[in-house]
């Protein structure tokens, strides 16, 4: 009773997290939950999936409210359709949770939305990559399953993000509003600049990689500038902030949706996929000593890529609930 007690109180933390209202001790709570076991991480998914299809946030300033109300019935209810009863599993009472918990929190978006005055502007991908210009001239591009609300603080002094997943920003330079950005635990503030952040919650670590221009990077007390071709990484467990030279050559791949790989490791490779694709490929290889991949990929699809991998490493790839497993005994 205790584990589905904490279990509880975590799915109710995921939703503020979800929403963009939970403070950082609680988003270090959630990501600790989520890293700690497979199934965490799992349910996390699940009610995340179960947040945007619900249409919870819209890009758009307009919404019909009867459409997405008809939407959100139709997609919640399997089709109106009367479910049986039988005796469910914790995955089971988890999805109706997120399922009847979504309902309530579109009717209070969709009310919020129409009422409320100088609203700020949240955007929110579900399966697509998305490119969105903030009102003050920034663009944004916004990978799956990712999201971001834009607004600025009363004084009109400073222009505010908070985000959840990972995007490639190219600011608008003004120097009299600094462009700030919450990523969890992590603030990023530049004047006008390019970089990405990736700070997927179920991934141990929140990376800023900079374009150009200069950018700060700070989690409490820690602070680091970063200039062109440099990277800051935070570590969520051990909540250590380190500076170093950026080796990713694909952190533009959300803009180019080209992916290059030069004698990469697998691994590597693997992280690089799972980021552009939103997906959760794994690797079950005996003998990873010898898989490396040289190859470019443009505009190709994950299906495609895959293959390519398996003919050029003589691993099997197979398919099980939607992701990859990469297997063998060694690479070719």
């Amino acid at each position: 009773m205790k584990a589905n007690g904490h279990n509880e109180n975590m799915l109710n933390l995921a939703t503020k997290y979800l929403s963009g209202n939970a403070r950082p001790e609680e988003i270090q709570e959630l990501e600790a939950w989520v890293l700690a076991d497979p199934k965490h991480k799992q349910q996390f998914t699940d009610l995340k999936k179960a947040w945007m299809l619900s249409g919870l946030i819209q890009s758009e300033n307009r919404v019909d409210v009867e459409k997405q109300w008809a939407q959100t019935e139709k997609l919640l209810s399997g089709n109106g359709k009367k479910e049986s009863t039988k005796v469910v599993s914790m995955e089971s009472r988890f999805m109706r949770y997120a399922a009847g918990l979504a309902i309530l929190l579109v009717a209070a978006f969709l009310l919020w939305q129409y009422l409320g005055s100088d609203k700020p502007m949240i955007v929110q991908t579900t399966d697509s990559i998305q490119q969105v210009k903030l009102p003050d001239g920034t663009l944004v591009t916004l990978n799956q399953a990712s999201s971001i609300k834009y607004e600025t603080n009363n004084e009109q002094t400073q222009r505010l993000v908070t985000m959840i997943g990972d995007a490639y920003f190219d600011v608008e330079r003004d120097e009299t509003k600094p462009f700030i950005i919450s990523a969890g635990e992590v603030q990023v503030e530049v004047l006008g600049t390019a970089f990405y952040i990736d700070s997927r919650i179920d991934e141990p670590e929140v990376q800023v990689i900079v374009e150009e221009g200069s950018v700060g990077v700070k989690v409490g007390e820690q602070e680091v500038v970063l200039t062109a071709n440099e990277k800051a990484v935070y570590q969520k467990a051990g909540q250590t902030l380190v500076e170093q030279p950026n080796g990713d050559t694909n952190f533009k791949s959300l803009q180019t949706n080209i992916l290059e790989f030069k004698n990469t490791k697998i691994t590597e490779v693997v992280f690089v996929l799972n980021r552009h694709f939103n997906t959760n490929i794994t690797i079950q290889v005996t003998d990873l000593s010898n898989c490396e991949i040289t190859a470019t990929f443009d505009h190709k699809s994950l299906e495609t890529i895959i293959a390519v991998i398996e003919q050029t490493l003589g691993i099997t790839a197979e398919k099980i609930d939607g992701n990859y497993v990469l297997s063998g005994d060694k690479c070719e």
